[in-house]
């Protein structure tokens, strides 16, 4: 039988550069991390993490904007995201953690994680850039766009919060319906 602590195993199956032999360096360092919806949580608490349950927003401190929205099955390189950013949990979360520097101690044993770390930043900077594709497109177009992106959000967190990520007021988000 699987343990819930496998599902960061499956998620790492999708990167190029994965080998098993980095799931068995790596697993013994992962653990289970539940937050409560409306927490926070600063970034760079770990080397990384893998959503399993519920919906995280990144979002900057100084600003309040929400740069991006983070799913189940999404591996978030925590060691790569800017220290003035924070985690907002939009629901209950279930997270697989990566304690810091577990990556830089399993380096020494495993040097080919390097590839698998690129292959997980590069992926997460593309997901990253979905807020800045959106805002360029045309507002009545950015709701449709945006439930392709994240066909899990709308209706799973409050319209206000999409919002905001849109750049579109209450209003015009109201009016506009989904």
């Amino acid at each position: 039988m699987k343990q819930p602590i496998d599902a960061f195993q499956q998620a790492l199956l999708t990167f190029h550069n994965y080998d098993e032999s980095l799931w068995s360096a790596l697993r013994p360092w992962s653990s289970i991390k539940r937050i409560r919806q409306g927490s926070f949580l600063p970034s760079r608490s770990f080397d990384a993490f893998l959503v399993t349950k519920g919906i995280l927003s990144l979002e900057a401190t100084d600003t309040g904007n929400i740069i991006h929205f983070i799913g189940p099955g999404c591996i978030v390189p925590d060691f790569y995201v800017e220290e003035s950013r924070e985690y907002h949990t939009q629901q209950d979360a279930i997270l697989i953690v990566l304690p810091v520097n577990t990556l830089t101690d399993v380096h020494r044993t495993h040097p080919d994680l390097y590839h698998l770390e690129k292959d997980i930043v590069r992926e997460w900077i593309r997901r990253v850039l979905y807020r800045q594709e959106l805002l360029d497109i045309e507002k009545r177009s950015r709701k449709e766009k945006f439930k392709k992106l994240f066909p899990d959000i709308p209706g799973a967190i409050p319209n206000v919060v999409i919002s905001s990520y849109l750049a579109m007021s209450r209003e015009y988000f109201g009016k506009t319906g989904w």
